[in-house]
């Protein structure tokens, strides 16, 4: 399974940090796309990496949706696989998360 293979144990979590590059305006209400330049963090490895998606304003802070895909091998991770099969090396990775002040 994919936390075995994540070493989730050893590995537990994923980070991304970044600074939005394209127009945000906080204040609209509607659903802004946006490019988010950063670095994203899994397995020990981090790698800078350039992101879109869409953020929007609730009520209770600013709601995030994103998807990117990674290759497994720039972060260490070797691909599963049964016997001679290996999954692609290329995963879709998403995000959909309410962020809201402390």
């Amino acid at each position: 399974d994919m936390l075995r293979t994540l070493e989730a144990d050893k590995y537990p979590f994923a980070e991304f940090y970044g600074k939005i590059i394209s127009d945000f305006r906080p204040l609209n209400n509607q659903p802004q796309n946006v490019t988010v330049k950063g670095k994203f963090a899994v397995h020990g490895v981090s790698k800078k990496t350039t992101i879109t998606g869409t953020l929007q304003k609730v009520r209770k802070g600013i709601h995030v949706e994103a998807s990117w895909t990674l290759n497994m091998k720039d972060y260490n991770i070797e691909p599963p696989g049964i016997l001679f099969y290996r999954v692609s090396e290329e995963i879709d990775v998403s995000i959909s998360a309410t962020l809201s002040p402390n």
